[in-house]
């Protein structure tokens, strides 16, 4: 349990699943019905798989989605630098009836009229043929929002519900 910076107390138990570079912005995760996890890198726009129950859980983590073009290395402009120049991958949910159907939401920080929410189908998911088998949709733009940041389902309903930072 060392991971903690020194002099900062450990007040849970905790286990450390697996590790990503450094620089990485893991921001939300997901519980898939299997145990599996769906995890959101923000600031680079990507959304991971994990499986934590496996014998090398590290070994298992496979890129799901990038919103922005692999070929594009993120800007660093005057005005917001590169926390402001990607897309973000911000909140993933899972719809409250349908297991392995999410929601996210994907935009630039900051900049209007760039947000749109998609939906994530793992139902016919397969870890070994990874992303190809994750159907992705973009569902809708959401004109005006500026930074999306949080969101729920509303329950006994197919209401997502957004909140904007």
């Amino acid at each position: 349990m060392g991971e903690h910076l020194e002099g900062v107390p450990n007040l849970l138990p905790y286990e450390i699943i697996a590790r990503f570079p450094l620089g990485y912005f893991l921001k939300s995760i997901a519980v898939r019905s299997n145990g599996t996890l769906l995890v959101t890198n923000m600031i680079v726009g990507q959304i991971f798989y994990v499986d934590p129950r496996h014998n090398d859980p590290e070994s298992t983590i496979q890129l799901i989605r990038n919103f922005n073009t692999a070929e594009a290395p993120p800007e660093d402009d005057e005005e917001t630098g590169i926390y402001g120049s990607k897309n973000h991958a911000e909140a993933i949910i899972e719809h409250p009836k349908i297991a392995d159907l999410f929601y996210a939401f994907s935009g630039v920080h900051g900049k209007a009229d760039t947000w749109a929410v998609y939906s994530l189908d793992f139902r016919s998911f397969n870890p070994s043929h990874g992303a190809a088998t994750t159907v992705v949709e973009k569902l809708a733009n959401i004109p005006g929002a500026g930074w999306l940041n949080g969101a729920t389902m509303i329950p006994e309903t197919s209401t997502l519900l957004m909140a904007e930072s």
